[in-house]
């Protein structure tokens, strides 16, 4: 199931060019005509390259749900075998990410929530004007909820 968390709307810029259709832009934050031009020159750019691109990034191999299907599942990782990704480390992949035209970073794991730095992660790559994703199995998405979407996250597949 995809779901976007909504921002409250602070302002509505309306303009009625002379074709009669309308434009209407809600101005969030640092949310401008000028940001809107600019993300579209690059995407238009990105997709003459072939891109723009993605990158997902498994945060952890720890999960607390035990499906079957799923290598991840609670209790098939051994306790010695777990894994975290580094947040000091994340920061310095996500410039070189960001000069190689990736542009959205999809979080899976594993379940992503259970690592203590995503909101923090999240928040990096807003910082750098890429779109972050989460892939969930939701059961702790409601204690985290608004945590993450005080850093940045939209969009969330569970």
């Amino acid at each position: 199931m995809l779901r976007r968390l909504s921002t409250p709307r602070k302002n509505l810029i309306s303009a009625a060019p002379t074709s009669g259709l309308c434009l209407a832009l809600a101005s969030i934050g640092s949310f401008s005509v000028t940001n809107i031009v600019s993300k579209s020159w690059d995407m238009l750019r990105l997709i003459t390259r072939g891109g723009p691109a993605l990158c997902n990034v498994a945060v952890t191999n720890a999960c607390n749900a035990a499906c079957d299907f799923c290598n991840f599942a609670r209790g098939k990782v051994g306790a010695a075998n777990l894994r975290w990704i580094d947040a000091g480390q994340f920061a310095r992949s996500l410039n070189i990410l960001r000069k190689r035209d990736i542009r959205y970073i999809s979080f899976f794991g594993g379940e992503p929530l259970l690592h203590s730095r995503l909101a923090d992660m999240i928040a990096m790559v807003v910082e750098r004007d890429m779109g972050p994703a989460l892939i969930t199995n939701g059961w702790l998405l409601a204690s985290q909820v608004e945590k993450l979407a005080a850093a940045g996250l939209k969009t969330i597949l569970d």
